[in-house]
């Protein structure tokens, strides 16, 4: 078997990609965690510093709808989380 860099794969290497994969996941389970942590106590500064600085956060649906659309920063990502209470009476207030 071959690794993605097309070298011999050894049990060692296995284990290191493994052992990466791994620690990616329990990053990835960590911080989805801190996300739900944070929604549910209404930390929105603190949620949206889960973010990148630029990301693609896009929410499919009629453009008559406030929440749907596509949104690339903190701020705007901001608005996402703010429209529904105004609309609904939930999601999260600064």
């Amino acid at each position: 078997m071959t690794s993605a860099s097309g070298h011999p794969e050894t049990a060692e290497t296995r284990k290191a990609a493994e052992s990466t994969e791994s620690t990616e996941a329990s990053g990835t389970f960590r911080t989805v965690d801190a996300f739900f942590e944070r929604f549910g106590t209404e930390d929105l500064p603190g949620l949206l510093g889960l973010f990148a600085d630029t990301v693609d956060f896009d929410v499919p649906g009629s453009p008559d709808v406030p929440w749907t659309g596509a949104r690339s920063g903190r701020d705007e990502i901001a608005e996402f989380f703010t429209v529904p209470g105004t609309v609904q009476g939930v999601g999260v207030v600064p």
